[in-house]
C-alpha cells in the first residue's frame, strides 16, 4: 500500500512539472517571436530611411546638373537669367563666390613666363543627406582637368567630393583656351590666344535648405587683352592653369618666322550672378 501511495504522489509531481514546463516553454517562444520581430522591423526601418536618403540624394544630384544646365542657357548673354527650383532634399545647398582661386600664365616652358588672370571664380555646393554610402571622387560632368583646349571637352565640372561631412556636389567651371592665326605685324605672324572663363564671384554667398528657388543672371562679359612679342621663330606656348590647388597646362600652337612672332591674349570672362529668392 505504502509503494502504490509514494507512485501516485511521484506520478502527480511529474505532471505538475509538465504542466509547468508548457506554459514557461510557450512564454520563451513569444519572447523571442518579438525580438526576432522587432529586430526586423528596425532593419526594415533603416532600410526605408536609407533608400529614402537615397533617392533624395539622386534628386538632388540631378538639380545640381539642372542649375548646370541654366547657367549654359544664360552664360555670355547678358541680362539672360532662368529660375531653378530645389526641393527638399534634406541636404545644405551653399554658394561660395570667393572659393577656387584661378591663376593663368602663359609660358614657353623654360624662359619666359607671363600672368594673365588671377581672380576667384567662385562655387555652387549641395551637401547631401547622410547615407552609408559614401565613395570616391566621381565627375558627373567634365574631369579633373584645371583648364580645356579641345571643343569636345566641356568647360564645367559637376562632382561628388565625399567629406567628413558627408558628400557634396560641386558645381564650378574651368577655362576653355583656343587659338587662331591673325595675319601679320611688322612683318611677324599675329596669334590670338582667347580664353573663356565663367565666374561666379559676383555672387553674393548664400545657404539654403528646404525648398527654395535660384535665379542665374548673365550679369556681364569682361575683356582684358594683353600682347607679347618675340624675337625668334617658337612653335608653341603653354597656358597654364591653376584652380583650386589644380595644375593643367594646354599647349597652343603659334604660327611664326625668322622674326618671331605676336601673340595676342584676350581673356574674356563671363559674370554669372546665383541669387536666393524670396518666396
Amino acid at each position: 500500500m505504502r509503494r502504490a501511495g509514494f507512485k501516485r504522489d511521484a506520478l502527480r509531481i511529474i505532471r505538475s512539472r509538465r504542466g509547468l514546463a508548457i506554459p514557461v516553454t510557450f512564454l520563451m517562444l513569444f519572447v523571442s517571436l518579438i525580438i526576432i520581430v522587432s529586430t526586423t522591423y528596425c532593419f526594415a526601418v533603416i532600410r526605408i530611411q536609407t533608400r529614402g536618403a537615397l533617392l533624395k540624394a539622386s534628386a538632388a544630384k540631378q538639380n545640381m546638373l539642372f542649375l548646370k544646365q541654366a547657367v549654359e542657357d544664360v552664360a555670355w548673354l547678358p541680362s539672360s537669367s532662368r529660375v531653378v527650383c530645389f526641393k527638399d532634399y534634406g541636404g545644405v545647398f551653399t554658394v561660395d563666390p570667393e572659393a577656387r582661386n584661378l591663376v593663368l600664365t602663359l609660358t614657353n616652358g623654360s624662359s619666359f613666363s607671363a600672368t594673365v588672370y588671377n581672380s576667384s571664380v567662385g562655387e555652387a555646393v549641395y551637401l547631401l543627406p547622410h547615407t552609408e554610402e559614401v565613395g570616391d571622387l566621381f565627375f558627373l560632368e567634365g574631369s579633373s582637368a584645371a583648364i580645356v583646349n579641345d571643343s569636345s571637352s566641356a568647360m564645367p565640372q559637376v562632382y561628388i567630393l565625399p567629406t567628413v561631412n558627408g558628400s557634396e556636389v560641386v558645381l564650378c567651371y574651368r577655362p576653355f583656351a583656343s587659338s587662331v592665326s591673325a595675319g601679320e605685324s611688322d612683318g611677324k605672324p599675329v596669334n590670338v590666344f582667347r580664353i573663356y572663363v565663367v565666374s561666379f564671384n559676383v555672387s553674393n554667398g548664400f545657404q539654403a535648405r528646404g525648398k527654395f528657388y535660384v535665379r542665374v543672371s548673365a550679369v556681364n562679359v569682361a575683356f582684358t587683352f594683353c600682347s607679347y612679342e618675340f624675337n625668334s621663330s617658337i612653335s608653341s606656348l603653354g597656358v597654364q592653369s591653376v584652380l583650386d590647388g589644380v595644375e593643367t597646362t594646354v599647349w597652343l600652337p603659334v604660327t611664326s618666322n625668322e622674326d618671331g612672332a605676336v601673340v595676342n591674349v584676350e581673356v574674356v570672362t563671363c559674370y554669372v550672378r546665383l541669387l536666393k529668392m524670396e518666396v
